[in-house]
Order: structure tokens, then C-alpha cells, then sequence
């Protein structure tokens, strides 16, 4: 098993996933947060203005996996009142 700092660490915060997520106050928060980078591997934006800050969209899955391996942190933006989580 690898050491927490032992991951290459790139400057993002991660999110993905399109099943049972909530981006869209994610989204809000993130706009008051100019300074930082956000990477979300969806399709569930595709149709949104996002901020500059943010980067979206399908990504193949060894990607995903990379970007949540170097991101600085990690958000699942998960909807309410779910009987079972997905991730």
C-alpha cells in the first residue's frame, strides 16, 4: 500500500460520478471559491456555464481514476434522502 503523499499531487479537487449526484449546489459553493481548480468527470453538465474555474465532462475511466488519485481533495455531491449511496 502506498503512502498518502506517495500519489502525485496535481492543484484540483475532484468530483465524479453520474449516478444519484447533486452538482448543482456544488456548483454555487465552487463559484465563491475563484482561487481553486475543480475537475468534474460527468455528462451531467454538459448542458450548463461553468464557472472558469471548472473543467467537466465524460472522461474514460483510467482517467477518472487518475484525477481522483492527484486531486488534493475528493467531493461526492450526493442527492438527499437516498436510500442507499452509490461510490
Amino acid at each position: 500500500m502506498l503512502a498518502a503523499d506517495a500519489a502525485p499531487q496535481e492543484n484540483h479537487i475532484f468530483a465524479g460520478g453520474n449516478s444519484h449526484r447533486n452538482y448543482l449546489p456544488y456548483l454555487d459553493a465552487i463559484d465563491s471559491l475563484r482561487d481553486l481548480e475543480f475537475v468534474i468527470a460527468t455528462n451531467l453538465l454538459d448542458d450548463k456555464t461553468l464557472p472558469p474555474n471548472v473543467r467537466a465532462g465524460s472522461v474514460p475511466q483510467n482517467e477518472f481514476a487518475r484525477l481522483m488519485r492527484t486531486s488534493r481533495a475528493v467531493v461526492v455531491p450526493m442527492k438527499r434522502n437516498l436510500i442507499h449511496a452509490v461510490g
